[in-house]
């Protein structure tokens, strides 16, 4: 006889408590600046009761993220749960009085909360004691910066702020490289995006194509790019020898200005985009 009563499977458990997370917490309307404001000076005299408003009312931002990374190995419950932990340990060093908004402050934290959590998926075997301290390094320098400066630090700054070699800096970083659109609003009243969270000169999260996408998508269809741009590429990215450069440098290279690097840069992965994606679909 037929056994009607069976459990559901775990998967389909996690997603019903997923969706009913996600239902719950539409309750939760994001904070005004003012309201903020009067909520992290009330987090400041040990108000608990605060600082689970400031929480709970940044939660929607938190899915927001990691719908960013949902597919690529983890179940969106647990990007959420560890975007949750980032978002928390963000409150735990903020400063109002740089004067910027809290979640334009916390995105880094939930960014790296997550992408830590989708790497250490990817490769469980544990990174080199030196790596780790170099990537825990770069995160606390970055949200100190971050603080003092109100946006993410470029590479020269971090690489002062952290005592680094620009090759070691970068490799810290190349681990956790986002896509992200620059022009996305955090939330639906679009006073603030994801821009404001990254500076000119950091390798952008608005390429789509990060270096390790590059190694592994694009084969030989550099060749379809002219030669200059395709230089661009491989010098910014460190394709052929494992040391990305920055705009400055590549500028140097070829005589011409960043903003000219930048522009050149973009024109080519849009043009790789165009090339590469229709033979993905």
């Amino acid at each position: 006889m037929e056994n009607n009563n069976k459990r559901p499977d775990r998967a389909t458990q996690t997603t019903k408590a997923t969706d009913l997370y996600l239902r719950d917490i539409r309750k939760y309307e994001p904070l005004s600046r003012d309201e903020e404001s009067l909520v992290i000076k009330a987090i400041r005299k040990g108000d608990q009761g605060a600082l689970s408003h400031l929480i709970t009312a940044n939660l929607r931002f938190v899915v927001r993220v990691a719908g960013e990374y949902s597919g690529r190995g983890l179940p969106l419950s647990d990007l959420i749960a560890e975007g949750n932990m980032g978002l928390i340990r963000a409150t735990r060093t903020f400063d109002p009085k740089r004067g910027h908004k809290f979640i334009t402050y916390a995105v880094w934290w939930i960014r790296q909360a997550i992408l830590s959590a989708l790497h250490r998926q990817r490769h469980p075997v544990a990174f080199p004691v030196n790596q780790t301290d170099d990537l825990d390094a770069v995160n606390r320098a970055s949200g100190s910066l971050s603080q003092t400066l109100g946006r993410t630090p470029g590479l020269e700054e971090l690489a002062e702020k952290t005592q680094m070699t620009d090759r070691r800096l970068r490799r810290a970083l190349q681990s956790n490289q986002a896509a992200l659109s620059l022009d996305s609003p955090v939330y639906d009243d679009g006073n603030t995006v994801y821009a404001d969270t990254f500076a000119d000169d950091s390798i952008s999260p608005d390429d789509l194509l990060d270096r390790t996408r590059l190694h592994e998508m694009l084969g030989d269809s550099l060749d379809s790019l002219p030669a200059r741009e395709a230089e661009i590429l491989n010098l910014y990215f460190g394709l052929k020898t494992d040391e990305p450069q920055s705009l400055e440098q590549v500028g140097r290279k070829f005589q011409i200005s960043r903003e000219r690097v930048r522009q050149l840069k973009d024109r080519a992965l849009n043009r790789l985009r165009e090339y590469v994606l229709p033979q993905e679909a």
